[in-house]
């Protein structure tokens, strides 16, 4: 998901009208909304990181939920896959595999699957480090929390625009 794609989800998760956003961030009231309707259209291909953090701090989000990403920062990884399930809701679906020792291949353990339904073999991706683990592990909870209605879905969306690795 782009930045301004982003920007727009948030903006309407929070509430607001773009008019309402720009005036916050300073812009003045006639030309508020164009402004920020630029950052969403992704027309302002740059956003400056002082910009980015008063977007942050405005909409109520930790300033990893906005920024570019680097994907060798465990941190980044995160942001992005919170984003792809939000731009493609259903398409991620957490594993967690058990290695059988006697042969050293996995076994699939679907802890987290859509609506129980039988699936074909899935393709995976395995993070063998131990600060990637955590990371998901958590995520694996959370949304696990999500489906099974101890959580709602605002407070999952939430947990994620506000998520920062302890």
């Amino acid at each position: 998901m782009t930045i301004g794609k982003r920007i727009r989800y948030i903006r309407i998760f929070r509430g607001l009208t773009q008019k309402e956003l720009g005036i916050a961030l300073g812009f003045e009231p006639g030309s508020a909304d164009i402004r920020v309707s630029q950052y969403e259209s992704d027309n302002r291909k740059t956003i400056k990181e002082p910009m980015m953090r008063q977007m942050a701090e405005i909409l109520k989000v930790n300033y990893n939920a906005l920024k570019t990403y680097e994907f060798d920062n465990p941190l980044d990884v995160m942001e992005s896959f919170f984003w792809f399930e939000e731009e493609f809701p259903l398409q991620i679906t957490l594993f967690e595999f058990q290695m059988d020792k006697d042969i050293d291949k996995p076994v699939l353990n679907i802890l987290v699957g859509i609506s129980g339904e039988a699936i074909e073999t899935p393709i995976a991706v395995m993070f063998a480090l131990p600060e990637y683990r955590r990371c998901f592990k958590e995520w694996q909870q959370k949304k696990r929390d999500y489906h099974n209605g101890v959580i709602t879905k605002e407070e999952y969306v939430e947990w994620k625009l506000q998520w920062e690795a302890n």
